[in-house]
């Protein structure tokens, strides 16, 4: 007689590229816009917790058909494990991540889907390393937070300089950032959530090498306007350089295995300037921001005030108008130097169109995530590990050519004829 074969339970087929999670919210629907209009025509669905709301975004977009609407809550764990076993990708804009993030990163690690998000809570991020890296690892899901302008212009733009200094070791590297952009409740709420974390996520999340798994040089700290003698400006410390400056020191670290990592004697700051160009305003409005910032940060300080502003700062679906987006710019120079004895020297310019916050953001994730759901066999050797990465070690070139083809990411090195631009 023959026994029965007893067969593995059959894998349930991802049938979608992308899973929109947030789509009604007001960055969700910009990233649910750029990717119908998408030449590439990722297959995607939208998601979020109100069936209602999901339903007038599709009318509104004049989405077809084959567009699912998919209903799920980050308090219902069971419906976000069968969103992300239906998909290669989860793109999420549920934040503050802090506060509503943990549940669908939790999924897709444990159900090897690949994940893209915008935050720019680093403090989260670290947690999330903490609980969740290995089983991406096992599992093969490659978890890339900060995919909007919080982190890519500064983890590509370090990555662009490593490879056009390579082979030679990274010495000082720094970003330059100047922009004309509005803020969102979203971004404004998640600021108020990182203030609001206890003092072991904080304690935990110090240093600025807090998500990279091994350490290097410490970075000279100082809050002060910083004097650049050859473009003779005086530059501000850049408020997002918390972030970016952990999210850059995360590939540093990752890439200290590879063949070609940035070398052991790396530094990275960042800095912002008032404006393309110096001039009398813009070094006396950098002399006036730092008092700035200490002010916003003693009041973020106090708890009553921080309810306050909870309550009646910009709430979550608040942000520019459509004008306001499409005329906003942001403008990134790259400064790079070598650790060894060539001494070589890049200046590095990122150019995108658009409010960078969030037209040029919709662009920066979207392609993000059809990087990861549709071209996953064209990723770096510094993916192939899978578990929480960055977009330069899970990306890298293959993001950096998407960008540009999208047409709101150009570059190019000072002193070169020739600028990387898209359509």
């Amino acid at each position: 007689f023959f026994l029965p074969t007893i067969m593995p339970p059959k894998k349930e087929e991802k049938t979608l590229d992308i899973v929109v999670f947030g789509a009604t919210g007001y960055v969700g629907k910009l990233i649910v816009e750029y990717l119908k209009t998408h030449k590439d025509a990722p297959s995607f669905a939208i998601c979020g917790r109100s069936q209602q709301k999901l339903k007038e975004l599709h009318t509104e977009l004049g989405l077809s058909n084959a567009i699912e609407i998919i209903v799920a809550d980050v308090s219902d764990a069971a419906a976000l494990t069968k969103v992300v076993k239906r998909t290669r990708c989860v793109l999420t804009t549920v934040g503050p991540y802090t506060l509503y993030g943990e549940p669908m990163l939790k999924a897709c690690a444990e159900n090897g889907t690949h994940y893209v998000d915008l935050t720019g809570e680093h403090t989260w991020v670290k947690q999330m390393i903490i609980k969740y890296n290995e089983t991406a690892m096992r599992t093969g899901a490659i978890i890339v937070p900060c995919c909007g302008f919080d982190s890519i212009p500064s983890d590509i733009g370090v990555f662009l300089v490593s490879e056009k200094l390579s082979p030679a070791p990274l010495g000082s590297v720094f970003s330059v950032f100047s922009m004309k952009g509005g803020m969102s409740g979203g971004t404004f709420q998640s600021g108020l959530a990182i203030a609001d974390s206890d003092a072991k996520v904080h304690k935990d999340a110090a240093g600025v090498y807090c998500l990279s798994p091994v350490k290097g040089k410490q970075p000279s700290w100082m809050l002060l306007p910083w004097l650049q003698l050859s473009r003779r400006r005086l530059l501000a410390p850049f408020i997002m350089e918390s972030v970016n400056m952990r999210v850059v020191y995360r590939s540093w670290g990752l890439l200290q295995s590879q063949r070609r990592p940035y070398g052991p004697d790396f530094r990275y700051r960042e800095y912002f300037t008032f404006g393309r160009k110096p001039s009398l305003m813009s070094n006396i409005s950098a002399m006036i921001f730092i008092p700035m910032i200490y002010m916003i940060l003693f009041f973020f300080s106090f708890s009553f005030v921080r309810s306050l502003l909870k309550k009646y700062g910009l709430q979550a679906g608040d942000g520019p108008s459509k004008e306001a987006r499409d005329s906003g710019w942001s403008h990134v120079e790259v400064f790079g130097s070598t650790a060894d004895q060539s001494k070589k020297d890049v200046e590095l310019i990122i150019d995108l169109k658009g409010d960078p916050g969030y037209k040029a953001t919709s662009v920066l994730i979207g392609e993000s995530a059809i990087c990861l759901s549709r071209h996953s066999d064209k990723l770096p050797p510094s993916s192939n590990g899978a578990g929480i990465l960055t977009p330069a070690t899970a990306m890298g070139s293959l993001l950096v050519d998407r960008l540009v083809k999208s047409g709101v990411f150009s570059y190019s090195f000072r002193g070169e004829a020739e600028t990387r631009k898209g359509k």
